[in-house]
């Protein structure tokens, strides 16, 4: 049997800016952003930690006008860790690869309620 492993991960936290978005040469669009975790323990210091999170094809399409800053966002994706050398300096970075992306339920004034994750019309069926 071949020995096969993943490593995954699931984070809720709050997005840094909005999505950029790029596009292969075939076209299919990949998009990035940041999320930030932020943990609060009584008598310490807080820490935040910044993930990166990439999107591609039509998860990319379907996102790239509700991934804002200041949303909070649940993302489950695959860990990835690329490598790269600048100035012979070896270089990386831990990225997660979405599979699934859900953004705030939020309220607006104009309209009553909207859907800002796109993936979702239940509020009651998030995850937080």
């Amino acid at each position: 049997m071949a020995n096969i492993s993943t490593s995954r991960a699931q984070i809720l936290g709050t997005i840094g800016k909005d999505m950029e978005t790029k596009y292969t040469p075939n076209g299919a669009m990949i998009g990035t952003f940041a999320i930030a975790v932020s943990k609060y323990e009584k008598g310490k210091d807080n820490r935040t930690v910044w993930y990166s999170v990439k999107v591609f094809g039509k998860q990319a399409e379907n996102l790239q006008d509700k991934i804002k800053k200041g949303l909070q966002c649940f993302v489950d994706g695959e860990l990835d860790v690329p490598e790269w050398e600048t100035n012979g300096v070896k270089n990386r970075k831990v990225e997660i690869i979405a599979s699934e992306v859900k953004v705030e339920y939020k309220k607006t004034e104009d309209t009553g309620n909207s859907n800002q994750g796109g993936q979702q019309d239940d509020p009651d069926s998030l995850p937080f």
